[in-house]
């Protein structure tokens, strides 16, 4: 997927800041009104990506698929990945270990310490 950025995050191996546009509403005309920017958390190690977008999202966990895996789908992280199952995320632990205040403070280290934890 083109529209994804992916730029390092320093002194933290595999550590990426994702952004990427999108519309608001498909109906309306693009202008500046009318897009998105999203920005997302993700650490990658071997075969597995943790990811957190602080708008909606839970923490995910994303593995590796390979060409002849059945379940693969299409993914900005990896070429593919497995589709993802039953306990492969949580919104429970977005509150619980409170990465919307670490993101509003700036403490995007600590958001990838808790990213580790889930690898």
């Amino acid at each position: 997927m083109s529209n994804v950025m992916r730029a390092s995050f320093p002194d933290v191996e595999g550590a990426y800041l994702l952004v990427s546009g999108s519309i608001k509403n498909e109906e309306l005309e693009i202008s500046q009104l009318n897009t998105r920017a999203m920005v997302s958390f993700l650490l990658v190690e071997g075969d597995i990506a943790i990811e957190w977008e602080p708008n909606y999202g839970p923490i995910q966990i994303f593995y590796r698929a390979g060409l002849n895996d059945p379940d693969r789908i299409p993914h900005y992280v990896f070429p593919f990945v497995k589709k993802p199952g039953f306990g492969e995320w949580s919104q429970l632990a977005v509150e619980q270990e409170g990465l919307p205040q670490a993101f509003i403070a700036g403490n995007y280290k600590y958001i990838f310490d808790v990213l580790a934890e889930w690898i």
